[in-house]
Order: C-alpha cells, then sequence, then structure tokens
C-alpha cells in the first residue's frame, strides 16, 4: 500500500522579530518537535477529509489550496487517507499552524507527483495566516506575511539547547495583530537594526553570545505587543544558572531559555524556577535542541 510522510519543526519563537529592512521580519528557529502528516491510500473514496476540516482547518485549506493549484480531479482528492499527529502546542508561538500547513502541503503536492520548494511552500503558508521561516534549512530573514525572503544566512545555525517555558496563555495568530502594529514596530526600527547587526556578527564570528544579545533586544522591544509573564526575572535566572539568554515568541506566550550544551545547571534553574511568583503562568518547563530548519520526509 502507498504511504509518504511529510514533516516540519516547529520552533520555539524567534530569533528576532520587528521592523527590519523596510518592514517586519523574522528569524526563526527550528525545534526537534514536528507536525507528521501520513498519507496512506484509500481502499474507497474518503469523506473529503472531515476530521482534518473540523479540527485543523488551515490545513484543511492549504490542502485545497494545493489540489486547486495543482488541478487535481475531485475523484483522486479522495483517493487518500489523510492523517496529522504534533505534539506542539496550539496558539502559544511555536509554529504549530506552520508545522501543520506546510506538512499538509508537502505531502498532498507529493502525493501526485509533484514538489513545491522550501519558498513556494511559505508563500503558500501566508497566504492562509502569517508564518515563520522553520521550513528553510538555512536561518532566514523572512516577511512574515508574504513569505518573502529578504536574507539567507550561509552560516551553519548555532549548536544549542533549550529550555522550553511554555505560557498557558494563548494567542491566535491570525487575530494577533490589533490596531497600530506596523507603527509600534516602526518605533523600535533603530534597536532593531542594532540587534540584527549583532546577530550577523554572531553567524559570521560563530560566537552565539552575540545571538542570545540580538534576541533579548528582539524580546524588550515585543514586551509593548505580548507581555511575558515574568520576562526580567526569568533571564536573570537563566543567566545565573550558566544559560547564554533568553528568546520570545513574538506572537505567542513561549519563552526559550538558551544555552550550550553543559553549560547550564538545569537543576539549579528548576530549583529557582520553583520559587518564581511567574511560574504559575508557564507549564511544566522541557528540553528541546535546536535543529535545522525544512521538511523531512519519507516514502
Amino acid at each position: 500500500m502507498r504511504r509518504i510522510v511529510s514533516a516540519c519543526p516547529g520552533s520555539c519563537g524567534e530569533w528576532l522579530q520587528g521592523w527590519m529592512m523596510g518592514g517586519e521580519k523574522l528569524i526563526s528557529y527550528a525545534i526537534d518537535s514536528f507536525s507528521r502528516v501520513t498519507l496512506e491510500e484509500a481502499d474507497q473514496p474518503t469523506d473529503g477529509h472531515l476530521w482534518l476540516r473540523q479540527h485543523r482547518p488551515r490545513a484543511w485549506q492549504m490542502m485545497q489550496l494545493v489540489m486547486e493549484k495543482a488541478a487535481i480531479p475531485l475523484e483522486e482528492q479522495k483517493s487518500f487517507r489523510l492523517s496529522l499527529e504534533s505534539p506542539l502546542p496550539l496558539a502559544k508561538g511555536m509554529a504549530s499552524s506552520t508545522a501543520d500547513l506546510a506538512a499538509v502541503g508537502d505531502a498532498v503536492t507529493r502525493w501526485f507527483g509533484k514538489e513545491l520548494s522550501a519558498q513556494e511552500l511559505t508563500t503558500l503558508c501566508a497566504q492562509l495566516e502569517p508564518t515563520d521561516s522553520i521550513l528553510f534549512p538555512s536561518l532566514s530573514l523572512v516577511d512574515p506575511l508574504t513569505g518573502e525572503v529578504s536574507l539567507t544566512f550561509e552560516e551553519a545555525p548555532p549548536e544549542l539547547e533549550l529550555v522550553v517555558l511554555e505560557g498557558k496563555k494563548g494567542i491566535v495568530t491570525e487575530t494577533s495583530r490589533k490596531a497600530g502594529h506596523d507603527e509600534k514596530r516602526k518605533a523600535y526600527a533603530t534597536e532593531m537594526d542594532k540587534a540584527l547587526n549583532l546577530f550577523r556578527k554572531g553567524l559570521k564570528e560563530k560566537e552565539a553570545s552575540f545571538l542570545a544579545e540580538a534576541a533579548w533586544i528582539s524580546a524588550q522591544g515585543n514586551e509593548v505587543f505580548y507581555p511575558q509573564a515574568g520576562l526580567e526575572v526569568i533571564r536573570e535566572v537563566a543567566l545565573r544558572c550558566g544559560a547564554m539568554g533568553i528568546n520570545v515568541a513574538h506572537s505567542g506566550s513561549t519563552i526559550g531559555v538558551l544555552y550550550r550544551s553543559k553549560e547550564m545547571d538545569r537543576e539549579k534553574f528548576q530549583h529557582h524556577w520553583q520559587g518564581l511568583a511567574c511560574s504559575s503562568e508557564y507549564q511544566t518547563p522541557r528540553h528541546q535542541q535546536m535543529i535545522a530548519g525544512g521538511i523531512r520526509r519519507e516514502e
């Protein structure tokens, strides 16, 4: 029986997001947690992928979009069963929507003998809702509203680990932009220029501490949009425990504590974490690995 699998990693927010190079841009990073889509041959026509339509409506829209673009006949659209599995939490800024959309789009496209590039997939995702840059294997500066890439960084991403502090509060991506959004982003543009320069320097010199410093500048600027509970004190505790710094999900409630392997005392951090008043605003901390972006495929 024919079977196709496409998996797309989620993220723990962004290195940077703000007004850069004439518009709002972001640089996401991927983590080792995936939205996984499996397509299998159906013995008889399916129900039109009812589960996906009811539980992941944006992903269902992506499926419809790619089949319309490929001009797939109606009878062939029901020739497969689709299942989607993902540990990524919804509405927390961890790219769950982008990962779902991309995995569905890639799998369905391949089912019909075609293929979409990372850029094409990102552009399609942006047509449905603001998107991330996790589909690119290289770190990329991307417009979340169009999927257009302004910069691709040739340097390899740093090999870092992170403690994920997932906020309990959810923020729906498609409704997250309020009046005055662009004006507030523009007001912080000078600081974001500094952050982007630091980020580029960090990649070029292979010094991840510059990346963490850039992420902190961006996180501070994002407080006017989505204040993170205990942001300052979390960073202070993380640094005392050997972490390099923190980053935030710029359209969510999640924080990443960034560190090099074996340099952070995670037990010490956990001890301090339990005593923080703000810890009640977050789920139990968990460990993840930073990885390269891009779709993973199986046949």
